[in-house]
């Protein structure tokens, strides 16, 4: 839910936007807008609300955070909400990114980026390759991607390898997950994935 308040110190807020409800189409960036670093959410009833940040960082924050509300969807009723968010990934030669296509629109949204020296490895789990997890450096929290079928997991990591070997010259540390509760929770999450996909 966005709420949107004339001044600080006020409790009841102005106007309110469900954004993981029909109201919300998703959001964008304006690059012939009147302000600097303006963006947009697109509502289904009615006009757009534009709004502006101080930087271009904060707009892409923004944007990041308002796609990532909007592709978490509307949970049914009795369930906790997911932390689980259907995406695409796309790698380049020194980025992974995290991407939601709207199907509605066709539009890509960046949901996070890591930068390929970040990662310190992938773990897998021995038994179950329908996911994997993308180890990251500086204690940055570790990606935990769920995949449709073996084949695309597989692919991930030959892919990934092959990007990380090209840059390190050496190659990507590739570990069983051997942590029972890590791997407990990877496995519920995969059949809460399984579950909603059906």
């Amino acid at each position: 839910m966005l709420y949107q308040y004339g001044q600080r110190s006020d409790v009841v807020p102005q106007m309110s936007i469900q954004l993981t409800g029909p109201d919300c189409n998703g959001c964008r960036r304006i690059n012939s807008g009147e302000k600097l670093h303006s963006f947009e959410i697109l509502l289904t009833d009615r006009a757009s609300l534009e709004l502006a940040a101080t930087s271009d960082l904060e707009v892409q924050e923004w944007l990041q955070a308002l796609c990532q509300a909007v592709s978490q969807g509307v949970p049914e009723k009795g369930e906790p909400p997911s932390s689980v968010v259907p995406c695409c990934l796309a790698l380049t030669s020194l980025k992974l990114f995290a991407c939601h296509e709207d199907c509605q629109t066709s539009f890509f949204r960046s949901l996070g980026s890591v930068g390929l020296k970040d990662i310190s490895g992938l773990s897998v789990d021995e038994e179950i390759d329908y996911y994997c997890i993308v180890e990251l450096d500086d204690g940055q929290d570790s990606w935990v991607l769920y995949f449709n079928c073996t084949h695309e997991q597989r692919k991930f990591i030959h892919v990934l390898q092959e990007a990380w070997s090209e840059l390190f010259q050496v190659d990507l540390p590739v570990s069983p997950l051997e942590d029972d509760i890590r791997r407990r929770k990877c496995r519920e999450g995969l059949v809460s994935v399984q579950k909603n996909r059906r």
